[in-house]
């Protein structure tokens, strides 16, 4: 049996990270905070932009796409006390959309969100 031990792996020039493209590790992540009463990128991989679409509703562009239309997106929500949450994701052109509706009021729908990708990259 082998065993390999590493603080860091990096790319050949060992400047970055490794890409993946035919793995299946996560390929979009990004975690979308509403503190300030709009979307703003707390922090992300492979988003370059969110976008406040609707109450509720945030695109998440990426940086370079998904292969094809055959991927997974999960999306969660800090709701805090808030309950009744429905929460999706949506294909749209050149990015993802995320999508929280609550049963109180539709104002609280602007919440922070959490949203993974996973499958081939273009």
């Amino acid at each position: 049996m082998s065993e390999i031990r590493a603080n860091t792996i990096s790319d050949a020039a060992g400047t970055g990270p490794v890409t993946l493209t035919g793995q299946y590790g996560i390929k979009i992540w990004s975690r979308v905070d509403y503190s300030s009463g709009t979307p703003v990128i707390a922090d992300s991989f492979n988003i370059s932009s969110v976008t406040d679409l609707a109450v509720g509703n945030v695109g998440n562009t990426y940086t370079t796409a998904m292969s094809d239309a055959n991927y997974s997106a999960s999306v969660t929500a800090l709701l805090g006390s808030r309950v009744g949450a429905v929460i999706g994701a949506t294909q749209l052109a050149g990015s993802i959309g995320t999508t929280v509706t609550l049963s109180n009021t539709a104002a609280e729908a602007d919440v922070s969100r959490n949203l993974t990708c996973t499958g081939d990259l273009a």
